[in-house]
């Protein structure tokens, strides 16, 4: 049964109820109202999961959002690491794949699950792809692979530069001049 709520000073359009009780299972907000929620929360009292698989993630994703991809099966391998005491928005691209992972958290006995309906679909703000949320150590990894496949090799000592056993950001920019540099002889 679905029922109106105004929670947190939020019209809550759908709220699913369990066996005719006052328990609610999980909250569904549209975008709009899920946007509105975490722009007014700036307490990160709340995480967004996206439950889309690695390649979808990767493609495009809401900054912040951590994945645990619903079809491969690892949302129900890694649920344990998730937070009790935070809301939890789930999202998937239309809304179905977060539907499934909804409801396997509440039998979980997660209380603050919100689904995000129809996704990302529907999500028009910020939005970021792997390649710009990573580490230095992700970048200095993909640069290593990056040279093995053009024939060249790297020595990390070679380009720690300031000798602190970490290959920093003017380093990595000197790595890359050095790719470049090497990438033209070839």
């Amino acid at each position: 049964m679905e029922i109106e709520l105004v929670k947190n000073g939020y019209s809550i359009s759908k709220v699913i109820i369990q066996n005719n009780n006052d328990d609610y299972v999980h909250t569904h907000l549209n975008a709009i109202e899920a946007k509105n929620f975490i722009d007014s929360n700036s307490n990160k009292e709340w995480i967004i999961l996206d439950v889309r698989e690695d390649y979808e993630y990767c493609d495009s994703h809401i900054p912040s959002a951590i994945n645990y991809p619903w079809n491969s099966g690892v949302l129900i391998e890694r649920y344990y690491e998730l937070p009790k005491d935070k809301i939890i928005f789930v999202i998937s691209i239309s809304g179905s794949r977060s539907h499934s992972a909804a409801s396997f958290l509440d039998s979980k006995g997660f209380s603050s699950i919100i689904e995000i309906e129809e996704g990302m679909n529907k999500w028009s703000w910020s939005q970021i792809a792997c390649y710009e949320d990573m580490t230095l150590y992700d970048l200095i990894s993909m640069l290593k692979i990056l040279m093995n496949t053009v024939g060249l090799s790297i020595n990390y000592e070679k380009y720690d530069i300031n000798k602190n056993g970490i290959v920093d950001m003017s380093e990595v920019i000197f790595l890359l001049r050095w790719i470049g540099a090497n990438k033209a002889i070839q």
